[in-house]
């Protein structure tokens, strides 16, 4: 079984994607179906972690791949 980890940077790669698109905090994370704002700002900023399933909402939102923010991938022995 493959298990995606998530980039320790994946806040930022997030926040500089966010701005190559011009989207402002608020656009971003009513995209992403967030509650606020300080949500996507505390992600971007390491303050919370970007999980697999804001992943497929932040690339949904972007129009990018999702393994943007993804490390190579590591086989599990089960």
């Amino acid at each position: 079984m493959e298990i995606p980890l998530v980039k320790e940077n994946a806040g930022e790669i997030l926040r500089i994607e966010r701005e190559k698109r011009g989207l402002s905090q608020v656009s971003l994370a009513s995209k992403m179906g967030l509650k606020s704002s300080q949500h996507l700002w505390n992600i971007e900023h390491g303050a919370n972690s970007l999980t697999l399933e804001m992943i497929d909402q932040a690339s949904k939102a972007l129009g990018i791949s999702p393994d943007i923010f993804l490390r190579n991938k590591v086989k599990q022995n089960i």
